[in-house]
């Protein structure tokens, strides 16, 4: 992984060690996305987009949503889109009821994923 893809890390790991191992997982919420990074994400988008990227058994659809971010937003970061992307993928992790070891490890290689299609999108 480059320099430029590090960046990223503490973003995601934000999200991802946010709770301890004793604890469930705490997601930020995705109406907070409006506020916190200059994306604009309606509840239906939301919905939406956790119906593409489903919980990462089957593959995802993060391409195409981050083609649609981009595209409704385009003055948005990488940054700013691995956010909104954590804050839409998060629940979905958090309520499969995953082990919280086996739901970060998830959620940490959901974000590298992000990062590398980013990465090679550009």
């Amino acid at each position: 992984m480059s320099a430029s893809h590090n960046k990223f890390l503490p973003v995601a790991a934000l999200f991802v060690m946010a709770a301890a191992p004793a604890y469930a997982l705490e997601c930020p919420r995705p109406s907070n996305v409006d506020s916190t990074v200059g994306i604009s994400l309606t509840q239906q988008k939301v919905v939406s987009y956790r119906s593409l990227l489903g919980d990462g058994s089957q593959g995802n659809g993060l391409d195409e949503v981050i083609h649609d971010i981009r595209e409704n937003n385009p003055d948005a970061t990488k940054t700013d889109i691995v956010n909104a992307l954590m804050a839409t993928y998060c629940p979905v992790i958090a309520n499969a009821d995953y082990p919280d070891d086996i739901a970060r490890q998830k959620l940490r290689a959901f974000a590298t994923q992000a990062e590398d299609t980013l990465y090679s999108a550009q």
